[in-house]
C-alpha cells in the first residue's frame, strides 16, 4: 500500500478554512445550515493518512474547535468527528476509498452517524429534547456527500505519494 501525504500547511490551512466557512456561511447564507465541512475535512484526512491514532487526533481537534465555534456544549462535536475519523481510517485500511462511489457512500453514511451520534448524546446526555427530521437529515446527507466528493477530487491534487 503506498503512502500517501499533505503537506503541514495545506492540512492546517484546510482545517482553519472549514471552521471560519461552517461559523460564518450560516449567517450570511441560511441555507448553508446542512453543510458539515469539518467533518468533510476530517473525512478527508483520515483516508488519505489511513492510520486511526492520527484519524483520532485529527477529529478530536477538528471537533473540539468546532465546539468552541459553536452553541453546543463543549464536547459534542469532538465526540461526533472523532467517531467518524476512526470509521473513515478504520474502513481506508480495509477497503479501496479513492474511488468517487465508494467516497458518496462513505461520506453519506459517516454524515448520518455524526447527525445520529450528536442527537443521541443531546437525548441521552443533555436530556435535551430532539426532534430528527428525516427527510432533511437525508437530504443533508446527500449534499454532503455529494459537495464531498468534489472537494475531495479537488483536494487530491496537493497529495504527494512516496
Amino acid at each position: 500500500m503506498e503512502v500517501q501525504r499533505l503537506p503541514l500547511v495545506f492540512m492546517a490551512g484546510l482545517g482553519i478554512f472549514s471552521l471560519l466557512l461552517q461559523s460564518w456561511l450560516p449567517v450570511w447564507f441560511a441555507w448553508t445550515g446542512w453543510l458539515q465541512l469539518p467533518l468533510l475535512v476530517v473525512v478527508y484526512l483520515a483516508l488519505t493518512w489511513r492510520r486511526t491514532g492520527a484519524a483520532l487526533l485529527a477529529g478530536a481537534a477538528l471537533g473540539l474547535a468546532q465546539d468552541s465555534l459553536s452553541h453546543l456544549p463543549l464536547g459534542i462535536f469532538g465526540i461526533a468527528n472523532t467517531l467518524s475519523a476512526y470509521v473513515a481510517a478504520w474502513l481506508a485500511i480495509r477497503v479501496d476509498t479513492d474511488h468517487s462511489g465508494m467516497r458518496f457512500l462513505l461520506i453519506a453514511g459517516l454524515c448520518g452517524v455524526n447527525q445520529g451520534v450528536i442527537a443521541g448524546l443531546e437525548k441521552f446526555l443533555l436530556l435535551w429534547p430532539v426532534h430528527i427530521q428525516f427527510l432533511a437529515a437525508i437530504a443533508a446527507m446527500l449534499g454532503n456527500a455529494v459537495l464531498g466528493v468534489l472537494l475531495f477530487k479537488f483536494w487530491d491534487r496537493f497529495r504527494r505519494t512516496y
